[in-house]
C-alpha cells in the first residue's frame, strides 16, 4: 500500500490552478533574472528596472501565495515587494 496515494488528489478547477501556477512561475523568473543580471554586473541595484523586476516578482508570488493560502511565502514576498516599492518611490534611482 503506497504511503501517499496521488490518484485521490483532485484539483477543483484546473484552469484556475494553471493560471495561478503561471503567475507564480512568472514571479520566480522575475526574481531569478533580476538577481542573475545583478550578479553578472549587467544591472545595478539602484536602477528602476531592478527594483521594478523585484516588485513585479513579489506581486506575482504574493498572488500565488494567496491562492495557495501559503502564509509564510505571502509575508516574505509582500515584504520584498514593499521594500522594492519603497526604494522606487522614496529613493529614486540615480
Amino acid at each position: 500500500m503506497p504511503i501517499l496515494n496521488l490518484s485521490k488528489i483532485s484539483i477543483p478547477n484546473p484552469r484556475k490552478f494553471m493560471l495561478f501556477e503561471c503567475i507564480g512561475w512568472t514571479g520566480t523568473v522575475f526574481f531569478i533574472v533580476s538577481y542573475a543580471l545583478l550578479s553578472l554586473n549587467k544591472l545595478r541595484a539602484d536602477t528602476l528596472l531592478y527594483r521594478a523586476m523585484n516588485a513585479a516578482g513579489g506581486l506575482c508570488l504574493v498572488i500565488n501565495a494567496l491562492h495557495l493560502r501559503d502564509h509564510p511565502n505571502l509575508v516574505v514576498n509582500a515584504l520584498w515587494m514593499g521594500i522594492s516599492l519603497y526604494a522606487m518611490i522614496i529613493r529614486p534611482t540615480k
